[in-house]
């Protein structure tokens, strides 16, 4: 029975290792297909077949549209708007009134101008029906009367001013010795002033210097006075001394007490002779304060004395002063009366003479020169009606009115504005009549750099353009401007009409260059061969243009061409599936196509570059 049991335990457990050990491999084989890589498929094989074909080169510009007709429209006079009969988007006729400015100011200049001529034609009437030769003698009588008498008053008029100026002089003169008089008299007595200050100060100076020397004398009496007055105390003291010590009987100190009072009588005396030493300098140092004392008395009284004239002389030189003021004043005045009396006597001998001379101009036109004075007013007439005809003209140029027909495009200015007359002329694109970008009508406030000259300096009052017919102008680099010529086909595209591709032709092309943002340009001008109605001045227009093109021309893929060392190659693809690089030599090189000259022949077959099929990708291991 144990056996049994045994035998069955073995028997399960081997079924679960066989499961185990399958499920091993199971997952050993899927993990090798993943982990193991692919093998790459065999790379597929792209060739082209040279064959005949149009290579051609393309340059695409970004351009403009602009309307192939447009006309500034501006007043030839300045002034305020009255009333603007246009506006934008209206179509007018030629000869249509567009807008008028105030003429009042021009009418009352035809107005003067129709007056100088009407009396100018009185004048030559006058000259010509009546006889002015006895007028004119009168005249010229009057005149040399007024000349007489104009001499003759200027010569006056100077004599008197003359006498005036030198009495003025004169009396300039007399004030201004008194001034220098009194001037130098006040110098004097200031100066005697300033030296009786002078000795004041030295003498007070002495009588201090004196001063402190008897005051430094009574001090040393005073000390010598203290000096005597302490001896003669000691020598009493030591005198009481000597008597009580030396009285019978004498005490040891007799002698002692003896030699003291006599050193005290000697000190004393000796003080006693010091003293009047001092006291007799002191009498001799005293004396001279006393002169001292009179001196400075007597030098304050000389400055008293002394002391007012210099006031005195200063308000005498004042008062002088100003009366030299005074006379300069008037002597000024007068010259300057002198001067403008020889001026205006002058001037009136001069006009008199010139009146004279006029006079006598007048006689001798109408006796001798009458022809000519005939002939001149008739000048002046003739003058005067060219003036009044160019008043009216400037009356008539106040209406403003349209050149030619066309749709109204702007307008800048409204009644009641001013207005200044305009002389700007249009920059037109090449070979066209149509205004470049940055002048057309319709971009008149974000002006591109096209043109040379920029943006116009004064927008037009008006501008007339047509809406039928469009060109496009758009700058080329100088590498296109090379290959572009006039008539060469261009298809153009539009950013404002999605799917809208017209034909068209090069036009002109710009002869000297046009910078833009520093960069060398050309501008060209597209004739559009059809016209969309859906197509408006000013939108952003993209031009291409066949720069280069060879027909019936043996054409290989660009792709298939390398280049090494100067030289172009292709790897020709044989029947037998075998490989030979060649030589080739390039002719024009399209955009898609390039031209061969030699090295292949038509119905070749030429290898492109490989190009790797989906999913042919190396598996990479899981991480």
């Amino acid at each position: 029975m144990v056996g049994r049991v045994r035998s069955g335990l073995s028997a399960s457990r081997f079924g679960t290792v066989f499961v185990v050990v399958v499920a091993l491999v199971i997952v050993a084989l899927v993990l090798r297909g993943f982990l193991t890589p692919a093998p790459a498929p065999a790379p597929v094989l792209r060739t082209a077949v040279v064959a005949r074909d149009t290579v051609r080169t393309v340059a695409t510009e970004s351009g403009t549209v602009v309307p192939v007709q447009q006309q500034d429209v501006n007043f030839r006079q300045s002034g305020q708007l009255t009333e603007v009969d246009a506006k934008v988007g209206d179509h007018v006729k030629a000869g249509q009134v567009l807008a008028k400015i105030d003429d009042r100011a021009l009418q009352n200049g035809l107005a003067q101008a129709q007056q100088r001529q009407q009396a100018d034609q009185a004048t030559l009437n006058a000259t010509v029906t009546g006889n002015a030769v006895e007028t004119a003698q009168h005249n010229v009588d009057a005149a040399r009367t007024a000349l007489a008498n104009a001499r003759s008053q200027a010569a006056l008029q100077n004599q008197q001013d003359a006498v005036t100026v030198t009495q003025d002089q004169a009396f300039l003169s007399r004030d201004a010795n008194v001034l220098a008089k009194d001037q130098a008299l006040l110098a004097v007595d200031q100066a005697r002033v300033d030296h009786d200050r002078s000795v004041l100060n030295a003498d007070t100076n002495t009588l201090q210097a004196d001063q402190a020397v008897v005051a430094r004398d009574q001090a040393q009496v005073a000390k010598d006075e203290g000096r005597v007055s302490v001896d003669q105390t000691r020598l009493q003291q030591d005198q009481a001394t000597e008597q009580a010590d030396c009285a019978a009987p004498a005490k040891p100190a007799c002698p002692a007490d003896q030699a003291a009072v006599s050193d005290d009588q000697n000190r004393l005396s000796s003080d006693q002779k010091t003293l009047a030493s001092d006291q007799k300098q002191l009498a001799l140092d005293q004396a001279p304060v006393a002169q001292d004392q009179a001196q400075v008395g007597a030098d304050q009284a000389a400055l008293s004395v002394d002391s007012p004239n210099p006031i005195t002389d200063r308000q005498l030189s004042s008062q002088d002063a100003t009366k030299v003021e005074q006379d300069q004043t008037v002597l000024r005045a007068d010259l300057q009366r002198q001067s403008a009396d020889q001026i205006a006597g002058k001037r009136a001998v001069d006009d008199a003479q010139a009146s004279l001379t006029s006079a006598e101009d007048a006689l001798t036109a109408q006796t001798t020169l009458r022809p000519n004075t005939i002939a001149a007013q008739q000048a002046a007439v003739v003058a005067d009606q060219a003036a009044v005809d160019t008043a009216k003209q400037n009356v008539e140029e106040t209406v403003l009115t349209a050149p030619v027909d066309g749709t109204v495009a702007t307008v800048n200015g409204a009644a009641g504005e001013p207005v200044v007359a305009g002389n700007d002329q249009t920059p037109r694109a090449p070979g066209s009549t149509a205004p470049l970008p940055d002048t057309a009508a319709s971009s008149p406030f974000v002006p591109s750099s096209l043109s040379a000259g920029g943006a116009n300096a004064q927008a037009a009052f008006m501008v007339l353009t047509g809406v039928h017919s469009f060109q496009v102008v758009a700058p080329i680099s100088e590498l296109d401007a090379a290959r572009v010529s006039q008539g060469q086909q261009v298809q153009v595209t539009f950013d404002a009409i999605p799917g809208l591709s017209l034909p068209g032709d090069v036009l002109a092309l710009q002869p000297v260059a046009t910078l833009i943002q520093d960069v060398t340009n050309y501008l060209v001008t597209v004739n559009l061969d059809t016209v969309d109605p859906r197509l408006k001045a000013g939108m952003t227009a993209h031009a291409t243009v066949a720069v280069g093109e060879v027909k019936d021309a043996l054409a290989v893929p660009n792709v298939a061409i390398q280049h090494s060392a100067g030289h172009s190659y292709v790897t020709l693809v044989r029947r037998d599936g075998t490989q030979a690089k060649t030589e080739i030599q390039p002719g024009l090189v399209g955009d898609t196509t390039t031209q061969v000259i030699s090295g292949v022949g038509e119905g070749d077959h030429v290898l492109l570059p490989a190009v790797t099929p989906p999913g042919s990708g190396t598996n990479r291991p899981l991480s």
